[in-house]
């Protein structure tokens, strides 16, 4: 199968949605590490993880996802070299995300669901591009 317009255009688009909530969450959480920016609090949201703010995840969540989803769409319009290892990465890194956050919250959402779709998404899309690059 090879990636059409309109699924590098929801690859995009969706890249460049998770990016900018990351982006915000991610920035919420380092200027306000108790959590009170996103409505949490510290004691209900970390108390089974190896975190005592909210500072390293908002760091993380910030860089790892917000960022490096905004490259990598940046990178995919573009056509860059590799950019299809930075999509397939980049859903590596969104999966990891979610599924360390289940563990540490110990509990499951929707939001959980439709992320971690979405990171299997950008693997396999990246999947596709790579693919197509290995046969031309």
């Amino acid at each position: 199968m090879k990636p059409t317009k309109t699924l590098n255009l929801i690859g995009i688009i969706l890249l460049f949605v998770t990016g900018l909530n990351a982006l915000a969450a991610g920035l919420s959480m380092i200027v306000e590490p108790s959590g009170r920016g996103l409505g949490m609090t510290v004691e209900s949201v970390l108390q089974h993880s190896p975190f005592h703010s909210l500072l390293i995840p908002g760091l993380t969540l910030f860089t790892a996802i917000g960022l490096f989803c905004i490259i990598s769409a940046i990178f995919t319009i573009r056509k860059w070299k590799n950019f299809d290892y930075l999509i397939m990465l980049q859903g590596v890194i969104l999966f990891g995300w979610i599924f360390f956050q289940v563990i540490f919250l110990r509990q499951f959402n929707w939001m959980h669901a439709t992320f971690g779709i979405i990171g299997f998404f950008f693997f396999w899309w990246g999947t596709l591009h790579r693919r197509i690059r290995q046969h031309s």
